[in-house]
């Protein structure tokens, strides 16, 4: 079993204190925002939808939510009733994610943020 309670022995440990104890010196949510906005990232949820690709509905399940940016534009879109977002950083689900999705307009009152692994 990991120290980790919210994570299942397979999860990477390494990568998790990477993400909670070195990533929060090195990146702000401000600045994850604007790496977010300049990238193309916030194209790909409407290029996906308009080209009939992915047309998400109902409860949608995030996992590696990262910093939540995502799951902030899937809560906008009408036909999702809810979106669970998952990551294994404390940091990211506590602190970076309600930032990011604040800033993105998100319906923050679709979106639950859990932490743990995808395993």
């Amino acid at each position: 079993m990991s120290d980790h309670p919210a994570l299942t022995p397979l999860a990477n440990i390494k990568e998790l204190e990477y993400r909670d104890r070195i990533q929060p010196t090195h990146d702000s949510p401000a600045a994850m925002l604007a790496k977010i906005r300049s990238s193309g990232r916030l194209r790909i949820l409407p290029y996906l939808r308009s080209a009939g690709i992915l047309r998400p509905s109902g409860d949608v399940l995030e996992i590696g939510a990262g910093s939540g940016w995502l799951s902030a534009e899937l809560s906008k879109l009408p036909a999702v009733t809810r979106v669970v977002a998952v990551d294994f950083s404390e940091w990211l689900v506590d602190d970076v994610m309600p930032e990011i999705q604040r800033a993105l307009e998100a319906r923050v009152e679709k979106i639950e943020r859990l932490r743990g692994d995808f395993h």
